[in-house]
């Protein structure tokens, strides 16, 4: 599917055994050519695609919401190989806004599991690059990527991220989170059984922070068991 509207509001939809393997050139099952507004409450899995990543988004306008929540994206593979620029990467999905760097995406509340990619690039789980985001709650768990960031990557000059409250449980590759040439990044008050210098790797970032005394590792992420019948 190809959105080219000026806003455009994707919920509740399934994308599925989708195979664009064959394709000379880059193929994706959601490719987003133009402002996003919100991805919400979808499930796509189990899709091929070459170059890029399941969902691609390319270039959003500063005026709209980009809200990315709610989702479940897995089993799907990006079977290139090699480096195909800083457009490319990613296995699950791909927002690069390099023609609208001051744009803006909240990605919350998503599910990134058994994702893969071959891309020099990385990303198994989420590559994100050149824009502003905030990326909360979400599990990143079983995703893999030949090169760095097996469940993400972080990338461009200009860009910010503030990463909180995810989970990164069981992803396979050179680091789990790769964030490079990135502006300001803040990373905090997130889970994973490794400590983060082991599974965190930054290069020529800017400014990087983060409460480490709030880190959880090694233990249960904090999700409470569902009380007895009758019990309130």
């Amino acid at each position: 599917a190809e959105v080219t509207c000026d806003k455009s509001i994707i919920d509740s939809c399934e994308f599925y055994g989708n195979n664009e393997a064959d394709n000379a050139s880059a193929g994706n099952t959601v490719l987003f050519n133009v402002p996003l507004g919100v991805f919400s409450n979808n499930k796509v899995h189990d899709n091929v695609s070459f170059d890029n990543a399941a969902v691609c988004i390319h270039g959003n306008m500063t005026t709209c919401v980009n809200d990315i929540y709610g989702n479940l994206i897995c089993n799907n593979q990006a079977i290139t190989t090699g480096y195909c620029g800083a457009a490319a990467g990613g296995g699950g999905m791909l927002i690069n806004a390099v023609d609208f760097p001051a744009s803006s995406y909240t990605v919350r509340d998503n599910i990134f599991s058994n994702n893969y990619t071959g891309s020099e690039t990385g990303g198994g789980g989420l590559y994100a690059a050149f824009a502003n985001f905030k990326i909360f709650n979400n599990d990143f768990i079983n995703n893999n990527a030949v090169w760095e960031g097996a469940a993400l990557y972080i990338f461009g000059m200009g860009t910010t991220a503030v990463i909180k409250n995810n989970v990164f449980f069981n992803n396979t590759g050179a680091w789990t989170a790769q964030i490079t040439n990135a502006d300001t990044v803040i990373f905090d008050h997130n889970w994973s059984e490794h400590y983060r210098y082991e599974y965190v790797d930054t290069y020529n970032v800017a400014s990087f922070t983060g409460d480490t005394t709030t880190e959880v590792m090694g233990v249960s992420p904090g999700m409470a068991a569902l009380p007895a019948p009758g019990v309130t």
